[in-house]
């Protein structure tokens, strides 16, 4: 009997054992398909990253080409936005009154004042200008994004950026470091939000809004004119104003006359020019270059390389392109000899070739008068932004 019991204990004690080595066994069998599973997961993670890294560098260094034959579709449907427009002080002048941000220095602002830009100055030491809320701050509250390496310091690892001076450029940035830029290919806009080079964008580097104070109004030029943006954040909300009045973005009001009735000529574009980059273009220097035509006042040439052909531009309406900084400035920045009433709203405009702006031209339909008209001997200067012969010489770059 006692044998018997024995026996049967001696099984169970060996059933026992046998049950927590199959129990642990089958624990470090989970464990190790755990541990397979998170490897799997891991070098997955690993080459989506590989891959996003690579679809990254080759949008980059332009291995991804996007078709031309879709690029002229949407430039033939009006969808291709202007990518050199790049709004600056001066630009910015010309429609509001107030003070602004300079979009190449941190600590900078600008008053504008009757359409130009007034005066400048810098915030202390310590000290940004807060663009966005129209003061001098402490820096550590301004997030200062005059260029791509601003933008990579504050922004997360592993990123495409836009470049803040460029529609058309896109940067890589990575350990809060700035990697490299691209342009677009074929006249496209970069957007940010998609991380890629689109036909339409509205790009806030265009905006007037972009050097101005949030819940600040800023006049429009164009078809636009008379209207107003209210801006937020670097951009701005399209509005007008109240019982069929129209805004004067010089005096920052509402008034009863339209700013912007002159009558003008739509440009036409001049053909591409064959010989323009070959004796022109500067290959030391390389990369996409900008050179006034020999026809107008708003005009300009681009050239990729020096055996390219060279592709006619123009401005933004209302703007000239200044042969000195290769950029659209506000007409009164530049001087030029060819017609300045094409491309702009005025009813007269400047002689630049009389000394001080002591002769002006009258605009009909687009085209300035054959010859200039001098002012009066007591109102001596003519002022273009105020349209009127004035006491003073006006301190406009033309004026010098």
């Amino acid at each position: 009997m006692l044998a018997t019991q024995v026996e049967k204990y001696t099984d169970v004690v060996a059933i026992v054992p046998a049950r927590h080595r199959a129990a642990s066994n089958h624990l470090n069998n989970l464990k190790g398909q755990r541990k397979n599973n998170k490897e799997r997961n891991t070098k997955m993670r690993g080459l989506l990253a590989t891959i996003t890294m690579a679809k990254m560098l080759l949008i980059l260094f332009g291995l991804m080409i996007i078709h031309q034959d879709v690029v002229d579709a949407a430039r033939a449907a009006g969808a291709v936005g202007t990518a050199n427009a790049v709004v600056t002080m001066n630009n910015t002048c010309a429609y509001y009154v107030g003070y602004i941000a300079n979009p190449e220095n941190c600590q900078g602002w600008g008053l504008c004042e009757g359409g130009i830009l007034k005066a400048t100055g810098n915030c202390g030491k310590g000290m940004l200008y807060d663009s966005r809320k129209g003061i001098c701050n402490y820096a550590s509250k301004v997030q200062c994004n005059t260029s791509p390496a601003d933008v990579c310091a504050n922004t997360a690892d592993d990123t495409f950026i836009a470049d803040p001076t460029s529609c058309s450029k896109y940067c890589f940035c990575s350990n809060k470091a700035l990697i490299g830029c691209k342009s677009c290919n074929n006249n496209q806009l970069f957007n940010p939000s998609q991380s890629q080079c689109v036909n339409s964008y509205a790009c806030p580097v265009n905006s007037n809004c972009r050097l101005v104070p949030n819940n600040q109004f800023v006049g429009l030029p164009g078809k636009n004119c008379g209207k107003y943006l209210r801006c937020l954040d670097g951009s701005g909300t399209l509005g007008t104003c109240p019982n069929g009045l129209f805004f004067n973005g010089i005096s920052g009001k509402c008034q009863n006359t339209n700013p912007c009735g002159a009558t003008t000529i739509t440009p036409s574009a001049l053909p591409p020019d064959t010989a323009m980059c070959k004796t022109s273009y500067s290959a030391a220097k390389g990369g996409l270059q900008y050179f006034p035509d020999s026809d107008t006042c708003f005009g300009y040439y681009t050239c990729e390389n020096q055996q390219g052909i060279g592709v006619w531009r123009p401005c933004q309406y209302t703007f000239q392109f200044d042969s000195v900084s290769k950029v659209c400035v506000q007409s009164t920045q530049t001087k030029c000899t060819h017609n300045r009433c094409a491309n702009i709203n005025l009813k007269f405009v400047t002689d630049t070739s009389s000394p001080q702006c002591t002769k002006y031209f009258v605009c009909n339909n687009g085209q300035q008068s054959t010859k200039s008209v001098a002012c009066p001997a007591d109102f001596p200067h003519f002022d273009e932004v105020n349209q009127a012969c004035s006491k003073t010489n006006p301190s406009y770059p033309i004026c010098n």
